[in-house]
């Protein structure tokens, strides 16, 4: 799985703030905060090991595959080139996407009340025109 793969799973779970309180309590707070740092200063060539050692330690605790997925293979859906609505005559939408330097793939496609912010940088999501 490539790094940036692995940084939009972390990201995903950082939105929950017991993420980072169990990293505390894992003893990984200061790695965590080594790979948030790299992350925002766009400097991803290097996490995998770091990344490595995340998931090391949350797997001594019990808790599998945090920033690798799960490590099954099912196939791409069979809709996987199509986007829901889109198609020869509809028109682009709107999504929200990461607004990091270096950004994951993290991408909402749905209507928000309030525009989500990035769990890693903290900066707002940005709105991309979709074309279809």
């Amino acid at each position: 799985m490539h790094v940036t793969q692995r940084i939009d799973r972390l990201c995903v779970h950082l939105v929950d703030p017991d993420f980072a309180t169990m990293a505390a309590g894992f003893g990984a707070d200061a790695l965590l905060a080594r790979i948030l740092d790299a992350v925002r200063a766009g400097r991803l060539d290097a996490l995998a090991a770091d990344l490595d050692a995340l998931d090391q330690v949350f797997a001594e605790n019990g808790i599998d595959n945090v920033t690798t997925g799960s490590r099954s293979y099912g196939g791409p859906p069979a809709n996987a080139a199509r986007l829901p609505g889109c198609g020869p005559g509809h028109p682009s939408f709107t999504a929200l996407v990461c607004s990091a330097p270096q950004r994951c793939a993290r991408t909402l496609l749905r209507p928000v009340d309030q525009v989500p912010v990035c769990a890693i940088t903290g900066h707002p999501l940005a709105a991309r025109e979709i074309g279809t």
